[in-house]
């Protein structure tokens, strides 16, 4: 999976016009998880965080994504390029069963 396709940058910065692109890049967008969509339907038992833990159960049933059983790292590094003057982020994620 492309990487770009499937970022997004932290939710505090990410305005409703850019959630929309970042919503049709993928159907494996993290912003499904991380900064839902409201709807007009939403209550207490259908909301952007009820469909965000679906979501997250679907992608590992689905093996979108992965849980690693052995302690690993992941070294990231992806420019977000949609209005994003920033540089490159850059990320090193440690996995472990600790």
């Amino acid at each position: 999976m492309d990487t770009n396709e499937t970022m997004a940058p932290p939710y505090d910065i990410i305005t409703p016009e850019f959630k929309e692109v970042l919503y049709k890049k993928s159907p494996y967008n993290i912003i499904r998880i991380d900064f839902g969509k409201d709807e007009d339907a939403d209550n207490e038992n259908e909301n952007r965080y009820t469909r965000a833990s679906k979501c997250l159960s679907d992608w590992l049933n689905e093996n979108i994504l992965i849980n690693n059983t052995e302690p690993s790292f992941l070294l990231l590094r992806n420019k977000l390029c949609y209005k994003w003057p920033g540089p490159k982020d850059k990320g090193l994620f440690r996995s472990s069963q600790d």
